[in-house]
């Protein structure tokens, strides 16, 4: 279900950030039957020049997107937490992206702690394929800090609750 538009979010960013150069990275954890929606979207959002924007969604739409917005938008994949751990090979079949978000929770499920398992195994996947740039989301505090310059973490609750004052 989805929590907050892609309008209301976007508004929200604009009105607050329009004037700061900002370097996006949009998770789009839609179903399909949500895609039309995020399709329409992107075909009429208003480009910031000050913002790169980077979308994430799941594997089966990257391509589609992809090829209909090069050289607007960047993408990258998202795997909710049962899609790549304990699967040693998953990145070898992910579409041809550079970007890659890992949850490290299950999404959409609030209150869920990041367990010492996943978080090794999130970093161990990070460290094993250093070509590639991740994103873990779920559980992660804007305290830690690894030395591992293809990554990049998502702490949830300091942001969104600035975007809940603003929407």
């Amino acid at each position: 279900m989805q929590s907050l538009s892609l309008e209301s979010v976007f508004e929200g960013l604009y009105h607050h950030l329009s004037d700061q150069k900002l370097r996006l990275t949009i998770h789009l954890m839609a179903e399909t039957e949500d895609m039309l929606e995020v399709w329409e979207f992107l075909n009429g959002l208003q480009l910031n020049p000050n913002w790169k924007y980077l979308f994430f969604v799941s594997p089966e739409f990257y391509e589609p997107l992809e090829a209909k917005f090069l050289g607007m938008f960047a993408f990258g994949v998202w795997l909710d937490v049962d899609q790549w751990q304990g699967q040693n090979d998953f990145v070898t079949n992910l579409p041809p992206t550079k970007h890659i978000l890992l949850m490290t929770v299950k999404a959409g499920s609030s209150g869920q702690k990041l367990t010492e398992t996943v978080q090794n195994e999130a970093l161990q996947v990070v460290q094993n394929n250093q070509h590639l740039h991740f994103i873990l989301d779920g559980g992660w505090q804007l305290s830690f800090h690894r030395e591992l310059e293809n990554l990049s973490l998502v702490s949830y609750t300091n942001f969104w609750k600035k975007m809940g004052e603003w929407i």
